[in-house]
């Protein structure tokens, strides 16, 4: 829970507790009101009453934002909470008058077909190594392959752990996912073996590995972090020989068999 400075502090705070009680992470919207939070205490707010649609338009302004996705998102969180506490009976009427942006350059789907995933896949074996990421190719390669195979979000990914799989089953276990929930992901034969491959190469690299240690890792009992994994992609699906044949991605999906690259969906 993030620690507030300004007068409103306990209202963000029981609001975040009232998020997460059903059932939602609310990790990035937590740090969206952590700004506000600290905007608020810069401007020496005394009260809900004193936040005015001037205020809010200048909190606002002070976090500029390119693309309309990006300022909706803002824009949402903070009138969440104030719609919020207008529930609670704490505040009369909400301050936050702000229209949302249209989005006028919306991104088209592309389907990754078997030869380009394939690309991706044997350029990401061929990264090399550097003094912060050993076995940095067939790490990536496993990620990737992994992510096209079974549809698992980016996040899912990184947080596996060597005792997620459950090898005579040919199961995944997949942990407090979205709203909290957990669910089992069958994989086929020839993925176990490429699955069992790494995990036998990464044992002979870091040695005994327990249960509780991550799966995909760069330094002993660290996961990678989902934005690293983004960035490997993006440096991989922009680079010859797989972007010849990508344009755009898909911004938002729901279906089990697409996989998701932080913002970017390929489905199988």
């Amino acid at each position: 829970m993030i620690s507030c400075k300004s007068n409103l502090g306990e209202e963000i705070q029981a609001f975040i507790v009232s998020r997460r009680a059903l059932g939602r992470r609310y990790e990035s919207e937590e740090r969206t009101l952590s700004l506000l939070d600290r905007f608020l205490a810069e401007r020496r707010v005394a009260t809900a009453d004193d936040v005015s649609p001037t205020i809010i338009e200048e909190f606002l302004r002070s976090r500029p934002r390119a693309k309309p996705r990006s300022y909706n998102h803002l824009l949402s969180v903070v009138r969440g909470f104030f719609d919020w506490l207008v529930r609670q009976g704490r505040l009369r009427r909400s301050p936050v008058q702000a229209k949302v942006r249209r989005n006028t350059n919306p991104r088209m789907p592309f389907i990754f077909d078997p030869p380009t995933a394939a690309r991706l896949l044997e350029t990401a074996a061929n990264l090399r190594d550097n003094p912060r990421a050993t076995m940095r190719g067939i790490t990536y390669h496993m990620i990737f392959a992994v992510l096209y195979c079974l549809g698992l979000r980016v996040g899912e990914a990184a947080r596996l752990l060597v005792g997620d799989i459950d090898w005579d089953r040919h199961l995944l276990l997949i942990r407090e996912t979205k709203f909290y929930k957990s669910r089992l992901v069958p994989f086929g034969p020839r993925l176990g073996e490429v699955l069992k491959n790494y995990v036998e190469a990464t044992r002979v690299r870091r040695g005994i590995l327990s249960m509780q240690d991550p799966l995909f890792s760069f330094t002993a009992n660290r996961t990678i972090n989902p934005c690293t994994i983004s960035q490997a992609f993006h440096g991989l699906s922009t680079s010859p020989p797989v972007s010849t044949k990508i344009s755009y991605f898909l911004e938002k999906g729901k279906c089990s068999t697409v996989s998701k690259f932080h913002g970017h969906w390929i489905k199988l």
